[in-house]
């Protein structure tokens, strides 16, 4: 993809944050790998997460599905070799790629792009859009988070330094674009609310349209008690009792940078 290096070098950079959220946790990742999380089938699944980062949703959702076998992608070499380190087994393995071409002749049950989508630019969606129907299966899904609208133009006005070096606004007619590129149907697009109301956008799309949603999940976005319980004095609480799961954490990743090549 066009000015595919000055992104690589920017999450190069990033990469520091993306590990800190590792270690400490974030509560916009956590949801998104419980989105995911609940349209895993419980037989053997294969799932496809585009700019897996430092391979947190992809270790994670491994280690809730037994019967899952995940392969991450991402754009820069550093968080490919730090994800390897922290995450790969038999189950998980990662591969550069900045999905302007098929990186695998597999093909996946679920195509997740967990805050990435609003990074592409536009001018290179429709060779994602490409690339990513033909790693679908027949049946298959992609579950998709981005900023909403409301915050992105917010973030803009307010707040630019907190926009990455390519952050665009998804509206619904750019999902909607999306799907029809992939042949797929949107089943699921909720707002959600994380740290503010409305923040978020949750999408499933589905290649089959007699596929159905958990009802409980969608239950749950629609009364926006998704993810409530981190919030507040519960999420204190967590972290609290999270201190040494976090220190080892920590520890992970430095023995990890340590042994970058």
């Amino acid at each position: 993809m066009s000015d595919s290096k000055a992104i690589g070098n920017f999450y190069t950079e990033f990469q520091r944050r993306q590990l800190n959220d590792f270690i400490d946790g974030n509560l916009r990742v956590q949801m998104s790998i419980e989105l995911v999380s609940a349209f895993i089938p419980s037989g053997p699944c294969r799932l496809l997460d585009v700019g897996c980062g430092v391979g947190t949703s992809s270790g994670k959702l491994a280690q809730r599905h037994p019967a899952l076998s995940v392969l991450g992608v991402d754009i820069t070499d550093a968080n490919i070799e730090v994800a390897s380190k922290l995450w790969a087994n038999e189950r998980v393995r990662f591969q550069r790629s900045d999905m302007s071409t098929v990186p695998s002749d597999e093909t996946f049950d679920v195509v997740c792009a967990l805050d990435v989508y609003e990074h592409i630019p536009v001018d290179n969606r429709s060779a994602f859009h490409n690339t990513v129907r033909s790693m679908l299966t027949e049946n298959g899904i992609i579950i998709v988070t981005t900023p909403s609208p409301l915050h992105q133009n917010w973030l803009k006005s307010n707040e630019p330094e907190g926009l990455q070096i390519v952050d665009e606004t998804v509206g619904l007619s750019d999902i909607n674009e999306f799907a029809k590129d992939l042949g797929a149907t949107v089943i699921l697009h909720r707002w959600v609310d994380i740290w503010y109301t409305n923040q978020y956008c949750y999408t499933i799309m589905s290649k089959s349209p007699l596929y159905q949603p958990i009802p409980g999940l969608v239950s749950k976005l629609a009364s926006r008690k998704f993810g409530s319980t981190r919030r507040g004095l519960h999420q204190i609480s967590a972290r609290v009792l999270d201190w040494l799961p976090r220190h080892l954490r920590r520890r992970k990743v430095n023995q990890a940078l340590a042994k970058r090549s």
